[in-house]
Parts: structure tokens; C-alpha cells; sequence
């Protein structure tokens, strides 16, 4: 995907496209959490949506997305959940927000 020019503290700067932005703290994520295993992208055209399974939380059998606004590291608002492999693994019987669409989800990261 392209970038977009956008100004920023009073000059020209590049912002990465969400796709990329995603991608990006998917990624710091991944290094910062050893428990993580994998990480998934639920595609949204304005606003970056993480799934990250991790032991690093215990199985509560709830859905908790937390939710960012954008910073000078992450230009765009974001959303994450961060599920238990237990809980990940019974995921269709979990009680999903409806802004969570599981049908288009895809893989960015797997340990």
C-alpha cells in the first residue's frame, strides 16, 4: 500500500498506510510479549484491530478489546484484544462485540 504525506509539528512527514501501522506494532508487540504465539488483523479502513493470543493473561472467557487513540508511534486509533490460547481455541463460543467481524480475520504473526 502507499503512504500519504501528511503534516506533522510543522513539516512534511510520512504516515504509513494502516496496513503498514498494523503490521508495525503487531510487531513491537510481538517483542515485547514472549507468551505471544500468534497475531491477527481484523481489517478496518480507519482503524488498526489486533488479536493477540497470549498466555501472558489467563483464560476469562470474555472478549475485552482496549482501545488507543493515535500517538506519534501509532498515527492511527487502534483496538486490542488479547485472548488466552484456551480462550482462542473455544473462540466460537465466546460472546464477540459486534464491531469484531472474526469472518474476515487474518494472520500477521505466528511464533
Amino acid at each position: 500500500m502507499s503512504e500519504t504525506t501528511q503534516m506533522q509539528s510543522g513539516s512534511i512527514g510520512r504516515v504509513p498506510s494502516i496496513d503498514i501501522a498494523a503490521r508495525e506494532l503487531a510487531g513491537a508487540h510481538s517483542d515485547d510479549d514472549d507468551n505471544l504465539t500468534e497475531i491477527y488483523l481484523l481489517p478496518h479502513p480507519t482503524e488498526i484491530r489486533l488479536l493477540e493470543v497470549t498466555s501472558s493473561v489467563g483464560p476469562t472467557g470474555e472478549v475485552l478489546p482496549f482501545r488507543f487513540e493515535p500517538a506519534a508511534d501509532v498515527p492511527y486509533r487502534s483496538l486490542v484484544v488479547q485472548l488466552h490460547p484456551d480462550d482462542w481455541a473455544r473462540r466460537s463460543e465466546l460472546e464477540w462485540p459486534v464491531e469484531l467481524d472474526l469472518a474476515a480475520v487474518r494472520q500477521i504473526i505466528k511464533k
